[in-house]
């Protein structure tokens, strides 16, 4: 259990640091929303920091916990969910971001 604990952790890791780069990137747009093409709104990317920072602390909760599930299949099933939702979160980032 705890090598697999250690490999789902590892994993949410790496997740949480794409995310904190996507976010510090995204910071950096905003700090240059005077260049955007007239029409394009700001709020599409103040939402997606916003939904990076609700999942990031998602992904927090998980590596605090991880170590109290009660089974590998647990984990596993939880991070399996979480690892579809950040792909589809990524998905909408990539959207947002390249519109």
């Amino acid at each position: 259990m705890n090598n697999t604990a250690s490999i789902y952790s590892d994993a949410a890791w790496s997740k949480l640091e794409v995310l904190s780069t996507m976010r510090r990137f995204i910071e950096n747009e905003l700090d240059h929303s005077k260049s955007f093409p007239a029409g394009f709104s700001s709020e599409k990317l103040e939402q997606a920091l916003r939904q990076i920072d609700g999942f990031s602390a998602e992904f927090s909760r998980f590596l605090s916990l991880k170590n109290n599930h009660s089974g590998v299949q647990d984990l596993e099933i939880e991070f399996d969910e979480l690892s579809n939702r950040y792909a589809m979160l990524m998905q909408d980032i990539e959207v947002i971001v390249g519109n």
